[in-house]
């Protein structure tokens, strides 16, 4: 019993101090005005602003949007992988697996590279004449659903991958005929 409970104690330390804690300082926070009393303005200003109200609706189609694109572009993508050797579908999941890790700051640097007003795509846009990706900006709407599923499309790929290896071939083959 005292082993598990030395298991224990620096995962829960861990769990309080880096998700716990945070939460609990947002909330009490939210709900002190700038005199540090006690008050529920904050959250009737987001309510009542029209600015506020725009930026959670954006915030939410940006995010229906992506994870539509990336739930679509997953299951295509895991199940293409399932019909591939094994061989290569271990390498593709490795693949996955490091592009998974990739978010954040060097996935918004990498595409500012690519895609921004200097960037790669720009610049091949505009020596081999091709409008459409001359024309498009990452700082857009369609440059943050662009970015936001490129972070969605590997892990949904991965989660996705494992459940669609174990469905039997004749479970697949009975449902093309339903």
């Amino acid at each position: 019993m005292g082993s598990k409970v030395k298991l224990f104690f620096p995962f829960s330390l861990v769990m309080l101090v880096g998700l716990v804690l945070p939460v609990v300082v947002m909330i009490i926070a939210g709900f002190q005005g700038m005199d540090g009393g006690f008050t529920f303005s904050n959250y009737t200003t987001i309510f009542s602003q029209n600015y506020y109200r725009m930026a959670i609706f954006n915030s939410l189609w940006i995010s229906l949007i992506a994870g539509i694109i990336g739930l679509v572009i997953s299951i295509l993508g895991a199940w293409a992988i399932t019909q591939l050797a094994e061989r290569t579908q271990n390498i593709l999941i490795i693949l996955f697996n490091l592009a998974a890790s990739f978010a954040g700051i060097p996935l918004a640097f990498s595409l500012i590279i690519v895609f921004g007003n200097a960037g790669i795509a720009k610049a091949l846009a505009h020596t081999l004449h091709i409008g459409f990706l001359g024309d498009f900006s990452i700082y857009s709407l369609q440059g943050l659903i662009l970015a936001y599923t490129f972070f969605e499309v590997p892990l949904g790929i991965l989660f996705l991958y494992a459940p669609m290896k174990e469905i039997k071939k004749e479970w697949f083959e009975a449902a093309l005929v339903l």
